[in-house]
């Protein structure tokens, strides 16, 4: 088809079609032009607000300095882009530590209302940004700050605050308009010294304040001291005047007495009781020494009419003389009782031409007398506990026996202190009163409930020095007692001697000991023997309460027996230990023998303090927390005797050595770490000294509580393990939970680490709200009221002032001193004039009232201040004191609970002990032992934890013992320690060895030994050990001796060395000076005095004794020529 033919079937084709879609087609695009433009439009505008200016940024210029105010403005789309900024003032508080002129550092915050310059809005967004205030406000703050505070003092912050407030204001505007900033306010709103400054304040006025009491007490004394001189001058000079007069007239005595005696008549004759008594016949008239032993004699046969007192002297009766008792019989004593004599030993009697039947009569009179003395006699005990330690004593009548309790580390429950008390039963208990309060209170609980005597005496009778004294006083340490029964004394001796023997060198000597003995000998002796016992060094406690216990029992002997023999009439006939039933008591010896503890030296040179060695304690002690470690060494002090403590122990430690509850092990005593000693963290915040670090503690122990008792149900199979059941039961994890919770609710620990006291929390309590809420915003009200009061001020007056508050003072009125008037936190502060210098003094207006002054301002009150210190108040207090009062009501709730946490922490104290041994175990490869009643050590492969510490080898030794097994007992296996003792070289070793089978030696020495003898074939007796054998029983000779005669040695010499071994194993060396001398001794002894006799009266100076000097000399020594040849002779005869 050609062209022209399709244009005419097209045009056809439309003529004959309808035309709906023209209208459609422009009615949408029409639509569509208007959302364009309305887009484009939109696009081109933008809106500032009220309150904000804006800029243009092109993308062909830049920033433009064209500034837009508010209202809507047309711009370019995506050409340009309007920028708004806030031209507000906005506030900012910014916080600076600084250091004043004088080195305190002070908290200062500062609140700043900025605002940028409007004209330089582009300049601020170009160089600044939008975020103007953050990169500018903080650097200038603090730097202008720190400035301007390093002008002034700590106190003249306060004193010209305005002042202050001023150049800050000045500098920190110029600074910030170089920003391009405008500052409408600039107020110091907060300011806070360190708190060593603030207590230095208040010391400060507390010290001024007591240095006037002082001086007005010290003028107080010094009238007292001129009243008291006036006194005595006139009562000196009215008993001078009565003096005289006396002597002037005698009469005057005799004149008193008998008034004296009409007066005593008046008053018997007009009573109708009247009753003659005769003195003479009433023994009234009895005075001195006298009457003492008649009351002595008069109530002991009062309580027993059949035996005589304690104390009076028994004669010597014959066998003849008939008795004045009942029985008729009579009594011949074996020996003579004198006065000097203790009273407390027994008298052995017979009784003689009696029958069996009143030989039994008279062994009962006497069993009932003793019987009666003895439920007289109480136990008394005395006991000293002081910095947890304890040391006690008492005495037991029956046994006259001296009880000792060495210084012994103590529990805060007083474990120890109930045992003592309940093994001893004692009818009173002494104590002192500077004992702890709490071992007071038990004390007297058990008293109390036992019906016995608890008294509390003065601290100065615990000397740990008298205590040594008494006891050195005993006779029981000071006078041994002899040996040598059958030799008299010296001094009779001598008095028997002296006229048959002559006198030699050793008559001095025992002339000048008297026959009862040497004092200083017996208090040396007395001195060592005390060793055994106790010591004033390692037991103070123990010794003062042993001083006290003898000083008590010698004051209640002699109120009941008229007794005032003192110490020397106490029976006591030993000290020993105080042995306890649940626990092993050691003593200081025992404890450094076997290497328990061991302190050393610190390795720092800088360092005073010592540190735990080498010893048991170190291997033991990996404990975590504070009680634990107390409480370990309070085991190795006193290790239980308990078999079934000793058995739950083990079971404890072996469930945490088990390969599945190692890590749950580990991870509990991790958990020990964090718990600190809660019970003296309640202490403290009980009182006033509580600080945040205690409230933390006691936060963390609760949070440690509740991840143990999660912990612990991981451990398997410890059902059965006494101190899990013990800890599950004690902890209460809701209580716990619930304590921690109200803890950090109310705490709020940021203000109080900064603060450094106990800070609440807000919405805790509402009055606390409101009193925080006004004291952050007083600084706007005291520059409100400081402009108020300016406008009342003449500017001659003062060209400026201020109102200040001091929160230290308060409104607790102190005492103005310079003029007796009362000043309180608010008041108006004004600069010093210099004609106030003078001594015209300062000149307030009309209603004010002059307070203090500084050395350049002047405080005084006014009206407006006294409306403030009423209204307002004293905020900073009141917000602390409210602070306390809610901090109290949370304590009083947490020491609800203090009996269950002190509970835990006794529990957490002991798993932290089984833990650390548990390490100890799994560190050492240590084995659980099999606990049995017998008496029986049987150790295979033992080992000693120390010693295979410091050596290279360490070789296991079998130990296999039987206690109380003695001679004669065959069973295989089992032996008894036997005490070998001798010289070198005595056979000590083989004597062992014929004990033991040969076949439990060591291999070592089986091969040496075997190799020795197969050489002098005695390879036989080796193997069955017949060479060798042990006489039964105990040897007192010295093997030394029986060698020495043996090899030659002159028998004389041994019987010496045998005899002075004996006294020297009885501790009676002195005995040797007592001996007497031979007949040979004496005849030599009297040679050689007359040898010096003789040389003393050769004349030497003499010319004539000059020349035959050998002959004089031989004359001296008693040897003439004769004598010489006689000599020779003889010599000639035995050569011959």
């Amino acid at each position: 088809m050609d062209p022209e033919s399709f244009r005419r079937f097209a045009g056809q084709i439309r003529r004959q079609t309808p035309n709906p879609g023209k209208g459609f087609f422009a009615g949408g695009g029409l639509l569509i032009a208007l959302v364009a433009g309305g887009v484009a439009l939109n696009a081109s505008l933008f809106n500032v607000d009220g309150g904000h200016r804006a800029i243009k940024y092109t993308r062909l210029h830049g920033v433009q300095k064209t500034i837009y105010p508010e209202g809507t403005h047309l711009m370019l789309p995506w050409f340009e882009k309007p920028i708004v900024f806030d031209i507000r003032a906005k506030p900012r508080s910014i916080a600076s530590l600084t250091g004043t002129k004088d080195l305190q550092m002070v908290n200062i915050t500062c609140r700043v209302l900025s605002r940028p310059s409007i004209n330089a809005l582009p300049t601020i967004y170009r160089e600044l940004g939008q975020d103007y205030d953050e990169r500018v406000l903080p650097s200038i703050v603090n730097e202008v700050l720190k400035s301007v505070v390093a002008q002034f003092n700590a106190s003249q912050l306060i004193t010209q605050r305005e002042n202050v407030s001023r150049l800050v204001r000045e500098q920190l505007t110029n600074r910030a308009f170089k920003f391009n900033l405008v500052l409408d306010d600039v107020s110091i709103t907060h300011v806070a010294f360190s708190p060593e400054f603030t207590h230095a304040v208040e010391a400060k006025q507390v010290a001024q304040q007591t240095a006037l009491r002082a001086a007005f007490l010290v003028d107080q004394a010094i009238q007292e001291k001129q009243s008291i001189i006036v006194r005595a001058e006139g009562e000196a000079k009215s008993a001078e005047l009565i003096g005289e007069s006396m002597r002037q007239n005698k009469g005057f005595l005799e004149l008193r007495r008998l008034e004296a005696a009409r007066e005593i008549a008046n008053l018997l004759s007009g009573s109708g009781n009247k009753v003659m008594l005769d003195a003479q016949s009433l023994l009234l008239n009895v005075t001195g020494d006298d009457a003492k032993e008649i009351l002595k004699m008069t109530k002991s046969f009062k309580k027993h009419p059949n035996r005589l007192p304690r104390g009076q002297k028994r004669k010597r009766r014959s066998e003849t003389e008939t008795s004045d008792l009942p029985m008729s019989s009579s009594l011949t004593e074996e020996r003579e009782f004198d006065d000097d004599e203790d009273e407390g030993s027994r008298k052995k009697v017979r009784w003689e031409n009696q029958t069996a039947e009143t030989d039994g009569k008279a062994s009962t009179s006497w069993e009932e007398t003793s019987q009666l003395d003895a439920a007289d006699e109480k136990i008394s005990l005395t006991a000293w506990c002081q910095y947890d330690r304890v040391g006690a004593a008492y005495y037991d009548p029956v046994k006259c026996i001296i009880y000792v309790l060495e210084d012994t580390p103590e529990t805060s429950h007083f474990d120890l202190t109930k045992m003592i008390l309940e093994q001893a039963s004692p009818d009173m208990v002494l104590t002192s009163s500077r004992s702890d309060d709490k071992f007071i209170d038990t004390v007297q609980d058990f008293m109390d409930t036992s019906g016995g005597i608890f008294q509390i005496r003065p601290h100065k009778e615990f000397s740990s020095a008298k205590g040594r004294d008494r006891l050195l006083s005993l006779q029981l340490l000071s006078d041994l007692p002899s040996q040598d029964t059958n030799n008299p004394p010296s001094s009779d001796r001598d008095e028997d001697s002296s006229s048959i023997q002559p006198r030699n060198a050793y008559d001095f000597m025992r002339k000048q000991r008297d026959i009862t003995g040497d004092p200083a000998t017996k208090r040396w002796n007395a001195s060592i023997r005390l060793s055994n016992f106790a010591s004033i060094e390692v037991s103070p406690l123990c010794m003062a309460s042993v001083g006290v216990l003898i000083d008590h029992l010698v004051r209640e002997r002699a109120m009941d027996d008229m007794d005032d023999g003192g110490i020397n009439s106490l029976d006591v006939r030993s000290i020993d230990s105080f042995a306890l039933n649940e626990v092993m008591q050691i003593n200081m010896d025992a404890l450094f023998s076997l290497q328990i503890f061991e302190n050393e030296s610190h390795a720092s040179m800088h360092s005073d303090k010592t540190k735990e060695g080498l010893s048991l304690a170190g291997v033991l002690n990996n404990t975590h927390t504070s009680l634990g470690r107390a409480l370990m060494r309070l085991w190795l002090l006193r290790p239980s005797l308990s078999l079934e403590v000793i058995r739950a122990r083990h079971d404890a430690v072996e469930c945490f050595l088990t390969p599945e509850n190692q890590p749950t092990s580990g991870t509990i005593h991790g958990h020990l770490k964090g718990i600190k000693n809660v019970p003296r963290m309640l202490a403290v915040l009980s009182t006033d000294r509580a600080k945040i670090s205690d409230w933390q503690g006691l936060l963390k122990f609760t949070i440690i509580c509740v991840l143990l008792k999660e912990t612990l149900s991981e451990l398997h199979s410890a059902s059965h393990v006494e101190i899990i059941k013990k800890l599950i039961a004690t902890l209460d994890t809701p209580k716990i939970r619930d304590i921690g919770t109200r803890i950090n609710d109310i705490i709020d620990w940021e203000e109080s680490s900064e603060t450094g006291r106990v800070c609440v929390r807000p919405n805790i309590d509402e009055e606390l709200d409101k009193r925080k809420h006004v004291y952050h915003g007083i600084d706007s009200v005291l520059s409100k009221v400081a402009e108020k009061i300016c406008q009342t001020v003449p500017p001659e007056y003062a060209s400026t002032l201020n109102v200040v508050y001091f929160p230290q003072l308060g409104i607790t009125n102190l005492r103005c001193y310079t003029t007796g008037t009362d000043f309180v936190g608010f008041l108006i502060c004004v600069p010093m004039r210099e004609e106030w210098h003078s001594q015209a003094g300062f000149q307030a207006l009309d209603g004010w009232s002059f307070q203090f002054s500084s050395e350049s301002h002047v405080y005084f009150k006014s009206q407006e201040m006294q409306d403030m210190d009423a209204h307002v108040g004293d905020l900073h207090s009141l917000i602390v004191d409210r602070e306390i009062e809610v901090v109290q009501g949370l304590l009083e709730e947490v020491l609800v609970h203090y009996d269950a946490m002190c509970a835990i922490c006794d529990v957490c104290a002991e798993l932290d002990c089984l833990l650390a041994f548990a390490d100890a175990s799994n560190l050492g490869g240590y084995r659980r032992p099999h606990m049995v009643e017998e008496n029986i050590i049987d150790i295979v492969q033992g080992r000693h934890p120390l010693q295979e510490m410091v050596v290279d080898t360490f070789v296991p030794n079998d130990t296999r013992l039987a206690g109380g097994l003695g001679n004669g007992v065959t069973e295989e296996g089992c032996y008894s320690i036997i005490l070998c003792t001798g010289p070198n070289a005595c056979g000590k070793r083989w004597t062992i060895g014929a004990r033991l089978p040969y076949q439990e030696t060591i291999a070592l020495e089986r091969k040496c030994q075997r190799q020795r003898s197969l050489g002098r074939g005695m390879k036989s007796h080796i193997c069955t050990g017949k060479d060798r054998w042990v006489a039964e029983g105990l040897s007192l000779e010295s093997h030394a001796a029986k060698c020495a005669e043996m090899f030659g040695i002159p028998g004389r010499v041994i019987k010496r060395a045998q005899h002075v071994s004996q006294h020297l194993s009885t501790h009676e060396i002195g005995q040797l000076l007592d001996e007497a001398m031979s007949e040979k001794e004496v005849r030599d002894l009297q040679d050689a005095e007359a040898v010096c006799r003789r040389f003393l009266a050769w004349n030497l100076q003499d010319e004539n004794e000059q020349h035959d000097v050998k002959r004089r000399l031989g004359d001296v020594l008693g040897k003439t020529h004769h004598d010489h040849h006689h000599d020779d002779d003889e010599a000639e005869i035995k050569d011959t």
